[in-house]
């Protein structure tokens, strides 16, 4: 397979997740529990970095760590990057090219 098809593979694979961004916000949003609410971002956190999303990756991870300590009313301002940084993917012209102007917290 030459370099050219993985890419496009790769490409095509980061387009569907980029797509299904909606559907993991309104589960994290649907949440009622810290439990609920970490297994949302643990696997968010898992699939934005494996698609190249370390940003985004990284936030999830972050609220999935502090709502250890201070369950979700403490963990809002990171779900809120999160919120943000799903936005601005969902919206991005190319959402191939994610940076790191998402990362406010």
């Amino acid at each position: 397979m030459a370099i050219e098809d993985f890419q496009a593979q790769f490409t095509a694979l980061q387009q569907q997740f980029v797509k299904g961004l909606v559907q993991r916000q309104q589960a994290l949003r649907r949440a009622t529990s810290v439990q609920e609410s970490q297994a949302v971002l643990h696997r968010l956190a898992g699939a934005a970095g494996a698609y190249g999303y370390d940003d985004l990756g990284n936030l999830a991870r972050t609220a999935m760590n502090v709502m250890d300590t201070s369950g979700i009313d403490g963990a809002e301002p990171f779900l809120q990057a999160v919120y943000t940084a799903i936005s601005a993917l969902m919206s991005a012209p190319d959402s191939t090219q994610f940076d790191d102007s998402c990362s406010s917290v």
